[in-house]
């Protein structure tokens, strides 16, 4: 049994409709494509705040696109399995991403294992996993990110 211990929400600031154009027999085109919004941050969680937490756990919540969603989040999954991460780890695997229809989100629980966490460069290597989560994500339509810290105990 998991028991939360900790939680933080940090909303990403970027667009991305999520939809598709009804014509669009690609899973992973949108019409926002090539119109993401630019933002200055520079970093997934306040840099002088990360190392406090007592885990690198964290669920990634895209909001999920309104067509083809089910065909989508089976392509980004692959997409994402394809990749190669230096340091994110996925604890339940990413062959069934939770759809939260209330919210209207796919979930993609990650996590830095401690032992890489402490090897030089993790934060950098986990910035970079994060981001390329996210373009695959925002690649197959998936909108706004929000980003929660997670904590839990077996």
């Amino acid at each position: 049994m998991r028991h939360l211990l900790a939680t933080a929400v940090l909303i990403i600031g970027f667009s991305g409709s999520g939809s598709a154009l009804a014509g669009d027999s690609h899973p992973c085109k949108s019409e926002t494509e090539g119109r993401v919004a630019k933002t200055g941050i520079n970093y997934l969680f306040p840099p002088d705040q990360i190392n406090n937490l007592p885990s690198w756990r964290f669920v990634l919540h895209f909001q999920a696109p309104t067509l083809f969603r089910e065909r989508r989040t089976k392509k980004v999954s692959e997409q994402i399995k394809a990749a190669t991460f230096k340091a994110v780890t996925f604890p339940i695997g990413l062959d069934a991403l939770p759809y939260d229809a209330k919210q209207k989100v796919v979930s993609v629980p990650i996590e830095v294992p401690e032992s890489r966490r402490r090897q030089p460069n993790s934060l950098a290597d986990y910035e970079s996993d994060v981001w390329k989560i996210y373009g695959n994500m925002i690649e197959c339509g998936f909108g706004d990110l929000y980003y929660e810290a997670i904590d839990w105990r077996e």
